[in-house]
């Protein structure tokens, strides 16, 4: 009887995912998207915030609070974001997570006059955004699941369309969020308050789609219910490192978090200081923006090819791409810093040019270090929830550590 209830219980769940002519139906893949939408909106507003904070005569606050967040971060997918995303699941934990960026960005409006406060709101949002990227993997992971059993594959074969969608999506906030601060500062009289309230408001649009994303439930599911107690989560996030094929990942996650930390400080700081020096900030802080529009454009559009590639057995591939982009981007900052009077920075007062191609490297580079470990991470675990649940506690925390 129970084996009857069983199979009755799959066949509704694979029916829900039919349109009412019996056809799979898009529902999952519009869930994503809608996902990717509500993330390009809240990071449209907190990565050009981020860029600003590490750039100009007060670029050290903006350092403490980005050490502030990955510290955070780092405790947080170790210790917070198992019970809470066991507790009350993806769908909850998504726009919770969210909230703390929203915090962060009112904290923001005084620019950073509130420093003490934007150093605690840099705590409260470490901690949410291990709960909001944690949440986000198993949101994707089980949409991108539920969409392949709808139309009778694989229940990896989406994955790499999903993830590429998604930090294709996510990556156009590079585009938005830098146009805004680029335009604004060029022609606003009082650039840094215009652009906080334009922030302020993206992230509370994007707060407001993540609240509605409709619930997403894994499929075909018989043994595991995903309600592992905490203590047990923990031990078995540790037991997870003697496992070879993570302990390969550990130095490609600990790298795809130093990669992003170097761009978001070093590189915009580099580009600030070269064109707009002491004398005329705005103007710096106009060409951070725009060059990453460049990086944007790029990163977004090789996610969308790269995601596709990395299932088809292509990763090597994709992988030396992103190796060579990051090459060359450090070739030229060891010929910069080491054999060229006055650095990065007279580098590219002298040849603006020169900071468009570095942004284009990095871009390159950013999209194959984003998608190709989280799909290769969700690729490789268990069809079960809660063991893919603790690889991507693993890949959020060491991502964050590095950081």
């Amino acid at each position: 009887m129970s084996r009857l209830s069983e199979g009755m219980k799959s066949e509704v769940e694979t029916q829900s995912s039919l349109n009412s002519e019996g056809k799979p139906s898009n529902r999952h893949f519009i869930n994503s998207f809608m996902l990717s939408f509500g993330f390009f909106l809240m990071f449209s507003a907190f990565n050009g915030t981020s860029n600003l904070l590490t750039s100009g005569k007060d670029a050290h606050i903006g350092y403490v609070a980005s050490a502030i967040i990955y510290a955070f971060f780092a405790f947080g997918s170790l210790f917070v974001s198992t019970g809470v995303l066991s507790q009350i699941g993806p769908k909850w934990s998504i726009p919770i997570g969210a909230l703390t960026y929203t915090i962060f960005q009112a904290t923001n409006l005084k620019g950073q006059e509130w420093w003490q406060f934007l150093w605690i709101s840099a705590g409260l949002l470490g901690v949410g955004a291990s709960i909001l990227w944690s949440a986000q993997g198993s949101y994707l992971t089980i949409a991108a699941k539920n969409h392949a059993f709808s139309r009778g594959l694989p229940a990896d074969a989406s994955q790499g369309m999903f993830q590429g969608l998604f930090f294709g999506i996510l990556q156009l906030n590079q585009v938005v969020g830098n146009l805004c601060s680029g335009f604004i500062f060029l022609y606003a009289t009082s650039g840094a308050e215009v652009l906080m309230r334009v922030y302020m408001g993206l992230s509370i649009v994007g707060l407001i789609v993540l609240s509605l994303l409709p619930n997403e439930k894994e499929q075909n599911i018989t043994e595991d219910k995903g309600q592992i107690p905490l203590t047990e989560r923990i031990s078995a996030v540790a037991r997870l490192h003697f496992d070879k094929k993570l302990l390969l990942m550990v130095p490609v996650l600990f790298y795809s978090g130093m990669e992003q930390g170097f761009l978001v400080g070093d590189l915009t700081k580099a580009i600030g200081h070269g064109i707009g020096g002491d004398n005329n900030p705005s103007y710096g802080k106009a060409y951070i923006g725009f060059s990453m529009v460049v990086f944007g454009v790029i990163d977004a559009t090789c996610s969308f090819v790269f995601g596709k590639f990395v299932i088809k057995s292509h990763k090597r591939i994709v992988l030396l791409i992103g190796t060579i982009g990051h090459g060359a981007l450090y070739a030229f900052i060891i010929y910069a810093n080491g054999f060229s009077e006055g650095g990065m920075e007279k580098i590219f007062s002298n040849h603006v040019w020169s900071i468009f191609l570095c942004t284009a490297c990095a871009g390159i580079a950013d999209s194959v270090w984003n998608v190709a470990p989280a799909t290769l991470v969700t690729h490789n675990s268990s069809l079960f929830l809660s063991i893919q649940i603790l690889m991507l506690f693993n890949f959020a925390a060491w991502n964050d550590v590095s950081g």
